[in-house]
């Protein structure tokens, strides 16, 4: 009869070593996510920098589109908050040229870079600007002629 109770006396003491350890564990959590544990930067409010204080809710003023740079300031439809300043957000493939998302490749007032204006009868292939020659006609150095009936050509 001993024996038994010397076992239960022992699994008791047990248990409540894993209830102390449990107990501990969830202490710690909680204490270390309510302090910011493990940040190394200053509190301002209840937010922790470079966290803000917007309308009672922590936000990061260098990516958040609605509160970019500081509280309440929105950045405009297909623009997004980049450290702090909203910029235009252009597709895969396409550039910022003066506000538009363009494509160097093919737009012809803006042909391999921004500002770059191909001329009256040319297109924008591949970045460059090409003569445009209607169906029926080559071009030859330059100009679009027919090569059936054009003598020097």
């Amino acid at each position: 009869m001993q024996r038994t109770e010397q076992w239960k006396n022992l699994m008791e003491k047990k248990n409540r070593g894993k209830k102390v350890l449990k107990l501990l564990a969830l202490t710690v959590f909680v204490v270390g996510t309510v302090a910011g544990c493990g940040d190394s930067g200053s509190s301002i409010g209840e937010c922790t920098e470079p966290l803000m204080e917007c309308q009672g809710e922590c936000i990061d003023p260098l990516t958040d589109p609605s509160n970019c740079g500081g509280c309440d300031i929105a950045c405009e439809t297909g623009e997004v908050c980049s450290a702090g300043s909203c910029e235009l957000s252009c597709q895969a493939g396409l550039e910022d040229c003066s506000g538009n998302c363009v494509n160097l490749d093919s737009d012809r007032a803006n042909c391999g870079e921004c500002g770059n204006t191909c001329e009256d009868g040319e297109v924008c292939s591949a970045g460059s600007c090409e003569l445009s020659c209607q169906a029926g006609l080559e071009d030859c150095s330059g100009n679009c002629v027919n090569l059936d009936s054009d003598r020097a050509n």
